[in-house]
């Protein structure tokens, strides 16, 4: 996830992009980011692993989801 959204933001920042890709990109970007959030935010989730593993891999994917917040950040989800 991490790098679908750090690939989108550098795509929408270069200029010359064609507009029609980057709207389907994005469109694109926003299904998964909505299918990774369900998961991950739901009970059982991300959430439950960050209070019972003893590592930082639950925290990955939530900080992934940071860098999709900044990526697309008209998105109040």
């Amino acid at each position: 996830m991490q790098g679908f959204c750090s690939a989108y933001d550098l795509a929408a920042g270069t200029a010359e992009v064609d507009p029609t890709a980057l709207t389907l990109a994005r469109a694109n970007l926003v299904r998964r980011v909505d299918y990774f959030r369900k998961l991950c935010m739901t009970s059982g989730g991300c959430t439950t692993l960050l209070r019972a593993e003893g590592n930082n891999h639950s925290l990955k994917a939530l900080a992934a989801l940071g860098t999709c917040a900044i990526a697309i950040p008209d998105r109040p989800e």
